[in-house]
């Protein structure tokens, strides 16, 4: 809130700087306050002079994100007077913390978080078609974003990222899974995803018969996945797990096991 609408709504100079001295409002930045319990991120953002951007919005929209580096910020193009995030009175310097995001299309600081679609957009150019691939099919699963929505973010990419894009849809009911059809895609390989066989679901189906499963709980039920397993077996499927460790830090590994067992011809019903 700006100081002019504390003094508009009768408070005085002085009950505001006593308010600050108390810890009743904060000073984020000259002329501007808020109240204790803002999120720390969108405190910092403004207090720079934008607003959470790029992957930190896409946090903020509860989107499923992957990791990343940094506070990203979004700032008008021709912005200037920039602060230190953390303190008003410093001007911002070079700080690797800090990722700044000019932007023509950047909101006023006051609308705090950058809308979905921008920040999507945002980290495609900034993280990459995957991370991007990722935060737009969290926003569909979650119907953050409709079709018409999804239209119009992938007509604002370059086309090497539309093409990319354009895959993205609602079934992946995790960031992990999200990955790994991304990648699957980039590898050519058809899938069908959310497959039931009897009363079972599976995350990925290639071919007939070669199921992947993509866990990510951190305390994953070992037994009940066996015996799904032995039951799928014994209906003719095979299956391949991947864990969350697996699928974040070592995509190589991941590919050349699922190349290995298509070239084997796991996939087919014998």
């Amino acid at each position: 809130m700006k100081t002019e609408q504390f003094l508009r709504e009768g408070s005085s100079a002085r009950e505001l700087r006593e308010a600050v001295k108390t810890g009743a409002l904060l000073r984020v930045r000259k002329g501007w306050y808020a109240l204790p319990g803002v999120d720390t991120g969108i405190e910092r953002a403004f207090r720079v002079g934008g607003v959470l951007a790029c992957a930190n919005a896409a946090v903020a929209h509860g989107l499923w994100v992957p990791r990343f580096r940094g506070l990203h910020i979004a700032v008008r193009a021709h912005a200037s007077r920039l602060r230190d995030p953390d303190r008003h009175a410093v001007r911002l310097s070079h700080d690797p913390g800090v990722v700044v995001h000019w932007s023509k299309e950047a909101p006023r600081p006051s609308a705090l978080v950058q809308a979905l679609e921008d920040c999507v957009v945002e980290a495609a150019a900034c993280q990459g078609a995957e991370f991007a691939f990722v935060l737009l099919e969290s926003a569909l699963h979650r119907r953050l974003l409709d079709s018409a929505g999804r239209a119009r973010l992938l007509a604002r990419l370059p086309a090497p990222h539309r093409r990319l894009l354009r895959w993205a849809g609602s079934s992946s009911e995790s960031g992990l899974e999200s990955m790994v059809a991304f990648r699957l895609r980039t590898l050519g390989i058809a899938f069908r995803q959310q497959v039931r066989i009897d009363r079972r679901r599976i995350d990925f189906l290639l071919g007939e018969v070669l199921a992947l499963e993509v866990d990510g709980a951190a305390f994953h039920d070992a037994e009940h996945d066996n015996r799904r397993d032995v039951e799928l077996g014994l209906l003719g499927y095979r299956v391949r797990h991947y864990r969350t460790s697996l699928v974040l830090d070592d995509r190589p590994l991941v590919e050349a096991d699922i190349l290995a067992a298509l070239s084997r011809g796991d996939h087919v019903r014998t």
